[in-house]
């Protein structure tokens, strides 16, 4: 899934779980950083040279958000409570919403190298893996609804 994607989809979550408690700066700050953060692997296999086929790790798997997002978010609570959950929420939004795309996931990295295909979503911009012929949700359908679900929520509540 594209970056937008990831942040939008975070930051509706943070806004249907803090909407009035939190500042909205802070919701969509939380939002796009620890969405996003999950790729800093991607980054950093780009920097490295390697081919686009082995660019994941366990960082966007569900062993990535105990490892990752649940020591930040702990260490992040302790200047306030909500920093917890405005920490796990869009890191696992992330791990979830890839999920949804067609790929290979490997959800028990790094001690298991079993690897599956899941997803219904084709992923914008198309990954070098995929032929053309899969078949699923244009990944524009689903940001459209997230951009259209966080307007009607900023919007008209």
């Amino acid at each position: 899934m594209n970056p937008l994607t990831h942040s939008l989809a975070a930051v509706l979550f943070l806004f249907g779980l803090y909407r009035g408690s939190v500042p909205l700066a802070e919701l969509f700050l939380f939002g796009i950083v620890f969405s996003l953060l999950p790729d800093l692997d991607i980054l950093i296999a780009i920097a490295r040279g390697k081919s686009m086929m082995h660019l994941r790790s366990w960082l966007q798997e569900p062993f990535g958000v105990l490892a990752v997002a649940v020591p930040i978010g702990a260490v992040l609570s302790l200047i306030r409570p909500e920093y917890f959950l405005m920490t796990v929420v869009p890191y696992g939004s992330h791990v979830i919403i890839d999920y949804l795309a067609l790929h290979k996931v490997k959800p028990l990295a790094p001690f298991r190298d079993d690897t599956y295909w899941t997803g219904f979503v084709i992923g914008w911009p198309r990954a070098p893996w995929h032929t053309g012929a899969e078949k699923g949700i244009p990944e524009n359908y689903l940001t459209a609804a997230l951009l259209l679900a966080l307007f009607l929520s900023l919007f008209l509540t």
